[in-house]
């Protein structure tokens, strides 16, 4: 299961350069509070976190949650995780190769 925003404007960009992992994976869970999203990352809840658009206020705390626990976390664009980015992309350590088409 992976987590991603559900911000409407960016589901059907998520369609677009994410489609393996929704077709692979048997759900997905929308949320409004990415730090929720990668919170039930850390724990175990969910496999991986797509959000292209979250701010620093809205991933920080719990991108540095999600990679205490493990996970691995970078930009939305697959470069090294920076507090100052805007959007995040964090898999649980089950899955460490989870790229754009």
């Amino acid at each position: 299961m992976f987590g991603f925003s559900a911000n409407y404007d960016n589901i059907t960009r998520y369609y677009q350069e994410w489609p393996h992992a929704f077709g692979s994976s048997r759900k997905g869970l929308g949320a409004l509070a990415p730090a929720l999203n990668l919170c039930n990352l850390a724990r175990g809840r969910i496999d991986a976190f797509i959000d292209c658009g979250s701010a620093m206020e809205g991933h920080a705390a719990g991108a540095l949650i999600a990679a205490q626990a493990g996970g691995t976390v970078t930009n939305y664009d697959g470069t090294p995780w920076d507090h100052s980015s805007q959007g995040v992309v964090a898999t649980n350590s089950q899955v460490r190769d989870l790229r754009m088409t």
